[in-house]
């Protein structure tokens, strides 16, 4: 028995984790959270998760440095990483990912991203090119995997929208570091403002 039991957790640990579409969520409950988030029903505000507490101009030097230097990129990014972990394992560490603006059906697309992407993501990379199904909606119910789409919008290599459906927040892919984050009352700004400054990251206009 424990050596079944061994063997199951070995495998289960080994196992690459895959994206599988959510059936849940309709056509018509997307366009439901475009208008809010997007169009005249809005009901969410758009703030800006970034390492900075406000927008960077041209003269600040030392600012743009960090964001052209690919070092520098990759050691910062973690802070976000870690961040949007406590969000993912506040809901109930599951999330919703639509809008996906990467075809990894496509070779091409997948051989450009093994490119840009961490030698871990790689195998994540070539098990989606084999078992990608398109849908408008995925669910995401593994760490790793949620660290794989947090990374490639930070590293501006996979676009998409992430929902956490139970806590109702919702990221987007970026540029320059800076992720939109969207929200919809005062009292979860607050309290994630906070918490992005723990990590040295911060939640802003």
């Amino acid at each position: 028995m424990m050596k079944m039991e061994i063997e199951l957790q070995i495998k289960k640990n080994c196992e690459i984790p895959n994206l599988k579409p959510d059936f849940s969520f309709t056509d018509a409950k997307l366009k439901v959270y475009d208008n809010e988030l997007f169009f005249k029903n809005k009901k969410y505000k758009m703030y800006l998760l970034d390492q900075f507490p406000e927008t960077l101009e041209e003269e600040e030097d030392i600012k743009l440095k960090i964001i052209d230097n690919e070092f520098c990129r990759l050691k910062e990014e973690n802070k976000y990483i870690k961040f949007l972990q406590i969000i993912f394992k506040k809901n109930s560490s599951q999330a919703k990912l639509f809008d996906l603006g990467t075809d990894f059906s496509d070779i091409e697309i997948c051989l450009d991203k093994i490119n840009r992407m961490d030698q871990i993501d790689k195998y994540i990379i070539l098990n989606l090119y084999k078992n990608f199904f398109n849908s408008n909606i995925y669910h995401i119910n593994d760490e790793i995997l949620f660290n794989f789409f947090i990374k490639g919008f930070l590293r501006e290599a996979i676009s998409g929208i992430i929902y956490f459906d139970n806590i109702d927040i919702f990221i987007s892919y970026g540029y320059d570091m800076v992720l939109p984050i969207y929200i919809n009352s005062e009292e979860k700004l607050i309290k994630y403002k906070k918490k992005a400054n723990e990590f040295g990251l911060f939640i802003r206009r």
